[in-house]
């Protein structure tokens, strides 16, 4: 099984950066494996790719109802000084600004309609015009029918300002509904998140009777609802209707906010979330007895049907004078040995807890068949079983050697061992444990993709994307929402975010890295190129200035056994 990122440009042939697909893991909370990942060449907006999700296990459920409508949380506070280079994102200011109204407004690196793209906006996304203001930006009409005129926007490249696809106006009604509910970038959770169990796809709050026409037994469905809302435990839920547990039944006691149509190019159009699929979405509300979630494109969706992810609380290290490799990350709980003064190792009643971590020693202790790691608290000994322990490379890459200036920014990271160190140029600056592909590094002779593998080599980070809407191929049904802070590195691979499990160090994708969510953004902000303030994605192209310069200064990623 493969799957695929649905690209806006002809890969290879149009563009000087092809979009990647990401490969993702199956939820922990469920237990199946994803797919592989590719590319496939297409002239619909981009998407990229992930399947194969199961069902969402009821016990780790939040439910969405009673989940503040508010911001996705920030980051934990006494963390927040990594990474030391923050990624700049501005207050909008008004009256100076093009604003989009569709999930892909494009920013060409000439004023006119081509293949060629430099980033794009997405929903209530804006961009600054070049000088200032309308005038000074102008750059000449279009003779495209959907837009009117091309305007320079910062720091590069044109966008083409259109009725129905963008604004300048910041009161516009839409366009204020849309800011109010973008992508956050300033948290790990863009949005949140959750599960389809069969959802249907509104574009409004329906009247009974075209709920009944979408929904098969809704009748007995909103019986055993209501009946559900008095049940006093997970078992008595269970008995009424186990595709309950974890999403939001109870009603939210919220009203409904102002709902309105998009066009066409604003929203993905689609009718049902079939089980498996995921949603991303901004809030919940109450209408016509019934909970309802609004999605990241303006959809309407029955809360009861969507089972809401929690969040991963998990994310690496900042490294310092203080916190130095080797450091021993715990994939699940440990406990602490001490060695006695006969060399004997015994447990002690004191453990470290999972996704926990400390600092290691050089030193190892052999006992009894098993080997343990000496750390730094205490001399206690973990066992080398179930940990990842990411160490200092010995030598430089030769691209980064070989840089003269710069940052010199370069990931390490190692698919078997499940783990990553960040550098600017041989200073480590952060670790942590990831996700890498199931099925650990290619064989020689066969597609990584069929073997779900991640490809061992030295690539740079190409494009990035504060989300990417991912589809399988398997079934063009099986979309998953808007996975967070996405970074292509090479062909169909990825570093990327995933919201669908918590289960890090191990082999768990179908060929890309994922990453923490907490993490995902902390690299995404950390890494090169830098996204320009406002946009959505930026991907390394030609025709504009200091291209070059860019490609040169992206950041390495190496990865190996």
């Amino acid at each position: 099984m493969r799957t695929f990122l649905i690209s806006a440009v002809a890969v290879v042939a149009c563009s000087s950066v092809a979009f990647f697909a990401g490969a993702h893991s199956g939820l922990s909370l469920g237990g199946k494996s994803a797919p592989d990942c590719s590319t496939e060449n297409q002239t619909s907006p981009p998407r990229a790719a992930e399947v194969d999700k199961p069902a969402a296990s009821a016990a780790a459920q939040a439910d969405p109802s009673k989940q503040a409508p508010a911001k996705p949380q920030p980051e934990v506070r006494d963390e927040s000084e990594w990474p030391f280079r923050t990624w700049k994102i501005e207050p909008e200011t008004k009256g100076d600004r093009i604003y989009s109204k569709i999930r892909y407004l494009w920013i060409r690196p000439e004023p006119r309609k081509s293949k060629a793209w430099l980033g794009y906006l997405s929903l209530g996304d804006s961009v600054r015009l070049k000088g200032g203001n309308l005038e000074a930006a102008f750059a000449g009409p279009s003779r495209s029918v959907t837009c009117d005129k091309w305007y320079a926007v910062e720091p590069r490249g044109y966008v083409c300002l259109g009725k129905g696809q963008s604004s300048t106006d910041p009161d516009d009604p839409v366009i204020a509904k849309l800011r109010a509910a973008k992508a956050n970038r300033l948290s790990p959770w863009p949005y949140r998140y959750g599960e389809s169990r069969g959802t249907p796809v509104y574009q409004t709050v329906p009247p009974r009777h075209q709920q009944r026409r979408r929904e098969h037994g809704l009748d007995e469905h909103l019986r055993k609802l209501r009946e559900a809302r008095l049940a006093k435990s997970e078992e008595q839920l269970a008995q009424i209707d186990k595709n309950f547990i974890g999403t939001g039944y109870k009603l939210s006691g919220r009203a409904a906010p102002t709902l309105f149509q998009l066009g066409p190019m604003g929203r993905t159009n689609k009718y049902k979330v079939v089980r498996k699929s995921t949603v991303a979405f901004t809030q919940s509300f109450d209408a016509d007895g019934r909970s309802w979630l609004l999605s990241w494109d303006r959809g309407v969706l029955p809360s009861e049907r969507v089972a809401s992810y929690p969040q991963s609380r998990f994310h690496g290290v900042a490294l310092s004078d203080e916190v130095q490799l080797p450091i021993a990350f715990f994939r699940s709980k440990q406990t602490k040995f001490r060695q006695n003064s006969d060399g004997s190792v015994v447990a002690t009643k004191e453990s470290w807890p999972r996704h926990g971590w400390v600092q290691l020693t050089e030193e190892t202790v052999d006992h009894d068949g098993k080997r343990y790691l000496v750390s730094k608290e205490d001399g206690l000994l973990c066992s080398v079983e179930d940990v990842s322990v990411p160490r200092r490379s010995l030598a430089l890459p030769p691209r980064i050697e070989q840089a003269g200036k710069g940052r010199r920014t370069w990931l390490d990271i190692s698919v078997l061992k499940g783990w990553l160190v960040a550098y600017e140029y041989d200073k480590p600056v952060y670790a942590t444990m990831v996700s890498p592909g199931r099925g650990g590094i290619p064989k020689d002779g066969v597609d990584p993709l069929e073997t779900a593998s991640t490809p061992v080599g030295r690539f740079r980070i190409t494009g990035k994307f504060v989300t990417a809407t991912m589809v399988s191929n398997a079934s063009k049904d099986i979309v998953h929402d808007e996975v967070m802070y996405t970074q292509n590195f090479t062909g169909p691979y990825a570093l990327h975010g995933a919201y669908w499990h918590d289960d890090w160090g191990r082999k768990k994708s179908g060929g890309c890295v994922n990453l923490a969510p907490i993490d995902a953004r902390r690299l995404f902000a950390w890494t090169e190129p830098s996204l320009p303030t406002s946009w959505h994605s930026v991907q390394l192209a030609t025709g504009y200035a200091n291209a070059l310069a860019e490609y040169q200064q992206a950041t390495l990623v190496y990865v190996h056994r």
